[in-house]
């Protein structure tokens, strides 16, 4: 995927390294991939208010996310609860789990860094307007 930065590959290489020995943490550190994502994204990591700053934590980043990521508000707060269990839990996480949470943030890498979706929304309006090939 063009575009993809290191930052948010780096954590989902330590959670596929933990998968089949430690789910949770690997659930966590997708999640962590998520906060790097929204970084990455300019999306602010705290608030200052009399010179004091206060950390937003990741719900509230989410819903700081711009419109143009509506569509995909739904998947962070997946991601977001999956790795919460990872971390904060008392219930082991399952693989499946686990891979629901890959699949999650896979969609999401492809909604923010590929313009696929605009290419083929490109070529379309083209063959719609000279109702035939481009």
């Amino acid at each position: 995927m063009k575009g993809l930065p290191r930052r948010d590959t780096s954590e989902l290489d330590v959670s596929f390294s933990l998968l089949f020995s430690d789910p949770s943490s690997a659930a966590n550190h997708v999640r962590i991939a998520l906060e790097n994502l929204l970084t990455e994204l300019r999306i602010k990591r705290f608030n200052s208010s009399n010179g004091k700053r206060k950390y937003l934590n990741l719900h509230q980043r989410i819903d700081l996310l711009p419109t143009k990521f509506d569509h995909v508000k739904e998947l962070f707060y997946a991601v977001k609860w999956l790795g919460n269990a990872g971390s904060h839990s008392h219930q082991e996480l399952t693989f499946d789990d686990v891979f629901d949470a890959y699949e999650i943030i896979s969609q999401i890498l492809e909604e923010v860094y590929d313009d696929r979706r605009k290419k083929v929304a490109s070529m379309a309006k083209k063959i719609n307007k000279r109702k035939g090939p481009r």
